[in-house]
């Protein structure tokens, strides 16, 4: 995160990729969310997108549906919230209505 609110998200993401690995395989949940977050806001920040197919908010918003799914499980308010809200702004950049509107719910949903 260090790296990212530095204004080098290239080198946040080289960082990240090399321990997502671990933290998918032996983090905790939150570990997981976070790691999650982390990488779509270095793709969303400008770091080259590693992946071949599709784009960084492509990308972004497959990392943030996965962080999603695991704060709704961990009832994490805050962190749902959060994720939820760069969702819906990554899905607006790309003119995704319906997964737009999808994510806006459910940030209202953990507002209740």
């Amino acid at each position: 995160r260090l790296e990212l609110d530095a204004g080098r998200a290239g080198h946040g993401l080289a960082l990240l990729l090399r321990v997502h690995p671990v933290a998918l395989s032996s983090g905790s949940l939150s570990l997981r969310a976070q790691s999650h977050t982390l990488l779509a806001r270095c793709l969303l920040a400008g770091a080259p997108c590693p992946y071949p197919k599709g784009g960084p908010l492509e990308a972004a918003g497959w990392h943030l549906d996965k962080a999603i799914g695991i704060l709704e499980r961990l009832e994490s308010v805050d962190e749902l919230r959060s994720a939820c809200h760069l969702r819906a702004l990554t899905a607006n950049a790309m003119g995704d209505v319906n997964a737009r509107d999808a994510a806006a719910r459910k940030f209202w949903m953990a507002s209740v």
